[in-house]
């Protein structure tokens, strides 16, 4: 009885979850039009919010082609394991309330964990298909993470290290005690922000998928519903990262008044902060092209890298001053 009040209770939240992440592309798209003068989603319900569930239900009835050669066990379970990684990893982030779904001593390196595990299963995904444009998307995502998943760790780590904890809940709770950790590691926000627009493959960093060049990449060779749960999958990816973002440097969603409308107001400022990550993403996503991976690899592994670990000696010092 206990098992299946508890397979209802993460269903449900997987629910909400895949709303919200519908939500923050509807957003993401918005503002993506209005920067290239388009409409954007505009007929799927109010002001076309409804478009990105629309879209992921036409994937879901739409035939699935298996080219030859291809490993379709693997195209099945990936998507499904990576849905369900994914929702698993958002109960560990204090969203809804001050106090997460789940919570254990350290759960941010099991997060860390399962994030890194998800561009895994992508490389996987790329050569489980025969054709070329997935094997090349799958070997340049491979290259990407090994650039942009060191700088990702230590930006983090510069939040655990001023919190003195791993346990996000209480990196939370550090900020709602004094301030932002943003206000005393800017430099560590904005690597996380780079760090994870290449880790959710948005451009200027999509060189996995590059349509104009190697017509989608990893992703070239799915269809039906392997492509829809693939796409909210990184719809989830982007919704884990981004309220990674509001946790660990913007203070969760505590803010003025936060404690005058209890749960609401919490999960009000959290939106908030949200919407404002999303917000500059789309702006970098919108304004800047493609960047040859030649340039992305060098620009990470010369430039954030480095700026990196300056960052975490930084951390340490002002951890040193505060006491």
């Amino acid at each position: 009885m206990i098992n299946i009040v508890m397979f209802i209770y993460g269903f449900f939240f997987a629910l909400i979850f895949m709303w919200v992440s519908f939500i923050l592309e509807w957003i993401e798209r918005k503002i993506l039009a209005r920067i290239q003068s388009r409409i954007g989603p505009l007929y799927a319900g109010p002001r076309g919010i409804l478009q990105p569930f629309a879209d992921f239900i036409k994937l879901m009835l739409k035939e699935e082609i298996n080219p030859l050669g291809s490993d379709r066990l693997l195209l099945t379970v990936i998507p499904i394991l990576l849905v369900s990684l994914t929702a698993f990893a958002l109960a560990f982030i204090p969203i809804f309330s001050p106090e997460p779904i789940l919570s254990y001593t350290a759960d941010l390196i099991y997060i860390l964990g399962i994030s890194a595990s998800i561009g895994v299963f992508i490389i996987i995904t790329g050569y489980a298909n025969p054709g070329p444009y997935s094997n090349v998307g799958a070997a340049r995502y491979g290259e990407l993470i090994v650039s942009f998943e060191i700088p990702y760790v230590l930006s983090i780590a510069s939040a655990a290290i001023l919190a003195s904890s791993t346990t996000i809940r209480d990196i939370v709770i550090f900020q709602a005690e004094r301030f932002p950790i943003v206000l005393l590691a800017p430099l560590g926000f904005a690597i996380m922000l780079v760090s994870t627009m290449a880790k959710t493959e948005r451009v200027p960093f999509d060189i996995g998928e590059a349509e104009t060049e190697i017509a989608g990449g990893w992703q070239v060779e799915l269809s039906g519903r392997r492509l829809a749960f693939y796409r909210l999958s990184m719809n989830l990816e982007v919704l884990l990262a981004a309220s990674l973002c509001v946790s660990l440097y913007l203070g969760g969603g505590y803010g003025p008044f936060s404690n005058a409308l209890g749960g609401l107001g919490y999960f009000i400022w959290f939106f908030v902060k949200l919407f404002v990550v999303i917000l500059i993403l789309g702006i970098i996503e919108g304004v800047i092209a493609r960047y040859r991976i030649d340039q992305v690899l060098r620009g990470f592994w010369r430039y954030i890298t480095p700026l990196a670990f300056l960052q975490v000696i930084f951390t340490i010092i002002i951890k040193m001053l505060l006491g």
